[in-house]
């Protein structure tokens, strides 16, 4: 009777054993690594990783190459590194390191400046992002420049080179010729015309604003003599999780501007920041005025449908 009590009680423990999720343990990256995705991948992000690798597919990763992808945590599974990510500050999941564009440095091709004597380009400005080996952005300042600066004071073409690591690219700058370009004589005449008075203060209009930053759920209306601005939109407080110098998006919007059915806006860290995340949200596919501001913990399908239309840049630019 004892054996086979002992037995039993063997099988009941092999049972418990294959039953039991096979977790594996992940490094956390604090703070988060903002990563760029390479579009034209077609790695996915999942829901669950374990020691047999991931499941429950959420979407593919290429989904948001123009979104603000952080990394919170890195687990290697056989052979391979995924990272866990948020996604515009929403909770994501787990992607393949292989999804991100690694070894890249992004820049404008070509550059175009109006001669004048009293102003240099700071050549590291013609960098969209750069990343290193793991597909993390890395600050511009880390970025190698043939030379930091180009004077417009002549006429003249310059090529500058740019690398990190591996990655390397090249932009060209050009000083026109022609230094009253774009001055011109006033014509006309100053005519007298209607003024308005704005508001003094955030909270005038926006009780929730800079308090709680709390979902707005009634459109505000700005009257001033003949001037009447009604909220057709608002804009998520933020589009990060965790701090850090290249993934933080908001809580601060200042200035936007309407085309072709997108608005576009910046967003900065504090209000005493000099660089801003320019952030593009279309507004035909915005259901109502209200729903963005929850994007960071709306459901996972209703996030993705909304998500998926809004497009963030890799750095704060001035």
């Amino acid at each position: 009777m004892k054996r086979v009590k002992v037995y039993l009680g063997l099988a009941c423990l092999m049972t418990l054993l294959c039953l039991k999720p096979q977790v594996v343990w992940a490094r956390e990256l604090n703070p988060f690594q903002t990563k760029m995705i390479n579009p034209h991948t077609s790695y996915r992000i999942y829901q669950n990783l374990t020691r047999k690798g991931p499941s429950r597919s959420l979407c593919l990763a290429n989904t948001f190459k123009h979104g603000n992808v952080q990394a919170s945590a890195v687990r290697k599974v056989r052979g391979n590194k995924y990272c866990y990510v948020w996604l515009d500050g929403h909770r994501g999941g787990w992607v393949n390191q292989r999804a991100f564009l690694r070894r890249k440095i992004a820049v404008v091709h070509q550059i175009s400046l109006v001669k004048n004597s009293h102003y240099s380009f700071p050549t590291r400005d013609a960098i969209n992002y750069a990343t290193d080996v793991a597909g993390t952005v890395i600050e511009p300042s880390k970025v190698k420049v043939s030379r930091a600066e180009v004077s417009s004071s002549k006429k003249e073409s310059y090529r500058v080179s740019y690398s990190y690591g591996k990655a390397h690219a090249q932009t060209i700058v050009q000083v026109r010729a022609n230094a009253r370009e774009g001055i011109v004589k006033a014509t006309k005449k100053p005519q007298a015309g209607d003024s308005a008075r704005s508001w003094f203060k955030h909270y005038k209009t926006s009780g929730n604003w800079g308090r709680s930053f709390a979902p707005e759920t009634k459109p505000h209306v700005l009257k001033s003599g003949h001037f009447r601005l009604k909220t057709y939109f608002y804009q998520p407080a933020t589009l990060c999780q965790s701090d850090s110098v290249t993934g933080t998006v908001g809580p601060v919007p200042e200035g936007l501007t309407v085309s072709n059915g997108s608005m576009y806006a910046t967003m900065y860290h504090s209000p005493h920041d000099t660089r801003a995340h320019i952030v593009s949200y279309q507004f035909n596919h915005v259901p109502n005025r209200y729903v963005m501001q929850k994007l960071s913990w709306l459901p996972w399908s209703q996030f993705l449908r909304l998500a998926s239309h809004v497009k963030i840049s890799p750095y704060a630019w001035c």
